[in-house]
């Protein structure tokens, strides 16, 4: 089921950040939340935050995840190489660490 009330809207006024709850049931709730959404772009912008390269960051850690659990069960996994649990684990982490910096990086 879901919430009815969301606690991520974020009003912007005189530059100060403020959660607040909102009813997400009528249209007046939604185009408020599309115009705070409007003023946190603005106020990213106004503060030269690159919400690209954030947004760019977050994947490349999240793909560190996938990499890395990749490569542990390749490595740990009986049927194809069987290396022990820690060592598999120190390989796997530094593949992933060497994968993050490329991406990062480029």
């Amino acid at each position: 089921m879901i919430d009815d009330k969301a606690n991520f809207f974020v009003k912007i006024p005189s530059g100060n950040l403020q959660i607040s709850e909102l009813a997400l049931t009528d249209d007046s709730n939604i185009s408020q939340l599309r115009f705070s959404t409007e003023l946190l772009v603005q106020f990213t912008q106004s503060m030269n935050f690159p919400i690209g390269r954030f947004m760019r960051f977050g994947l490349v850690g999240l793909s560190e995840v996938f990499v890395d659990m990749a490569v542990l069960y390749l490595l740990s996994d009986p049927t194809t190489l069987g290396l022990p649990l820690t060592r598999s684990k120190i390989i796997a982490a530094e593949i992933a660490i060497i994968n993050n910096f490329l991406w990062n990086d480029a």
